[in-house]
C-alpha cells in the first residue's frame, strides 16, 4: 500500500441508545451560511473573534486563525486583489470560477450543487454583466483589471477584519483533511458567535498549484502566484513552518 492509498479519515459507528455528549457548536450547523453583503467597516471586539482561533487550535498543532482589522486590512486587500485580477484573466481559472455557478433554478435544482447565483447578493445590472462574463471576449474588451481591484478593495475594506486560517506547512493528506475540519470549526464558531463570514480564498488555492504543479501555469501566473501567496503570509503574519488555506472576511 502506497501512503496516497491509506487511509487519512477513521468513522466509527455508535449503537441506539449509547448516550453521546453533543458539541458545543452542533447547533451553529444550522446557522452557518455565507454572507456577501458589503458591511460598513465597523470593527467587532477582539473577545468575539478570539473564539475563531480557539476553535482552530482545537484540532491540533499548527492550527490557527490570523486576523488583520483596521490600517492592517488595506495592503492585504491590495494583495487579494492582484490574485482576483489573475483569476479573471487566466482562462482555465476564470472557467473554473464560473463552473461553480448555476444560473437558473432549473440548474440549482438538477444539479443540486456549485453557487446559486441568486445567492450572490447582486443588482440586476450587476448580474447582467456578471453573466456576460462567460464570454472570453467580454472579460477581454470590457472588463479592466483596475475595476476587478476596485470591487475586490471595496469588498474587503468593508468588513470588519480579513482573516486566514493557518495550518502545518506539509501538505499531506491528513494535513488537509485535518484543515478542513479547523475550518469547520472556525465557521461554526463564527455563526454561534453571529457573525457574518464570506470566503475570500483565491490565492491560497492558486499557490498552492504554482508550488506543487508550476508546469500547469504560464510562467507569468506561477511567479504572481508564489509573489502574492508570499505578501499575504507576510500581511498575516505566517510562520515559516504554517501555510494559509484559506482566506475569508468577517
Amino acid at each position: 500500500m502506497s501512503a496516497r492509498d491509506a487511509p487519512v479519515v477513521r468513522m466509527t459507528s455508535r449503537a441506539r441508545g449509547v448516550s453521546v455528549e453533543p458539541s458545543a457548536l452542533r447547533d451553529a450547523i444550522f446557522e452557518r451560511a455565507t454572507n456577501r453583503q458589503t458591511g460598513d467597516g465597523t470593527t467587532i471586539e477582539d473577545e468575539v473573534v478570539r473564539e475563531l482561533g480557539a476553535a482552530a487550535r482545537d484540532v491540533g498543532a499548527g492550527f490557527d486563525v490570523s486576523l488583520v482589522s483596521g490600517g492592517d486590512k488595506e495592503p492585504l486587500a491590495r494583495a487579494l486583489a492582484e490574485a482576483d485580477v489573475v483569476r479573471t484573466f487566466n482562462p482555465a481559472y476564470h472557467q473554473q470560477m464560473l463552473s461553480e455557478m448555476r444560473w437558473t433554478a432549473q440548474e440549482v435544482e438538477s444539479t443540486r450543487d456549485g453557487v446559486d447565483v441568486a445567492t450572490l447578493e447582486l443588482t440586476s445590472g450587476d448580474r447582467k454583466g456578471f453573466s456576460l462574463m462567460r464570454q472570453r471576449w467580454f472579460v477581454a474588451l470590457m472588463v479592466t483589471r483596475n475595476r476587478i481591484r476596485t470591487m475586490t478593495v471595496a469588498g474587503l475594506m468593508g468588513s470588519s477584519h480579513i482573516g486566514g486560517l493557518l495550518m502545518p506547512r506539509e501538505t499531506s493528506s491528513t494535513n488537509l483533511v485535518a484543515a478542513g475540519r479547523a475550518l469547520e470549526r472556525m465557521w461554526l464558531a463564527a455563526s454561534a458567535q453571529g457573525l457574518a463570514l464570506q470566503p475570500w480564498s483565491v490565492i491560497p488555492f492558486f499557490e498552492l498549484r504554482a508550488e506543487l504543479h508550476p508546469d500547469t501555469l504560464p510562467p507569468r501566473d506561477r511567479e504572481a502566484g508564489l509573489r502574492i501567496g508570499a505578501e499575504v503570509r507576510r500581511l498575516l503574519r505566517v510562520a515559516d513552518a504554517q501555510r494559509c488555506i484559506f482566506v475569508f472576511r468577517l
